[in-house]
C-alpha cells in the first residue's frame, strides 16, 4: 500500500462512515471522475452492509446506493457539465450549447441533499 512520507493515513472504516452518514444523503455530481470516486466509496461501504439490507436504484441521471439499516444514500448524479446544455438551430444545423448562466434544472435534484461532492 502506498504511504506518503511522514504521514499516517488510516484506512477508511466503512461502519464508521455509514454511522456518520446515518439519515443523510451524500451525492457525487459530475462526470467519470466523480463516478470513479463514487464507485470507490461504494466498494468499501457495501462490504459491511448485508445483501438484503442494501439496494441499488438507477433512474435517469441518478444512481443510488441505499443502506437500509443506516437510512442513508450515496448517490451519483451524472452531469458532464454542471450547467445546462441544449441545442439551437443555426440555419438548418443543430448546434450544441452550454448555458453558463443556468444551473436550476440540475440543481433541483440537489436541493434536499445533505452532502454534495463536485469535481472540476
Amino acid at each position: 500500500r502506498w504511504q506518503p512520507r511522514d504521514c499516517n493515513i488510516p484506512r477508511l472504516n466503512a461502519t464508521d462512515m455509514l454511522e456518520k452518514l446515518r439519515g443523510k444523503r451524500l451525492m457525487f455530481i459530475g462526470d467519470s471522475i466523480n463516478r470513479n470516486q463514487w464507485e470507490s466509496l461504494l466498494c468499501i461501504l457495501r462490504t459491511v452492509v448485508p445483501e438484503n439490507r442494501k439496494k441499488f436504484i438507477s433512474k435517469g441521471a441518478i444512481t443510488t446506493f441505499l443502506a437500509k439499516d443506516y437510512n442513508c444514500t450515496v448517490e451519483l448524479f451524472w452531469a458532464p457539465f454542471l450547467v445546462e446544455q441544449g441545442s439551437i438551430l443555426i440555419g438548418n444545423q443543430s448546434r450544441e450549447i452550454l448555458r453558463l448562466d443556468a444551473i436550476e434544472k440540475h440543481g433541483a435534484y440537489w436541493k434536499a441533499v445533505d452532502i454534495l461532492v463536485f469535481s472540476s
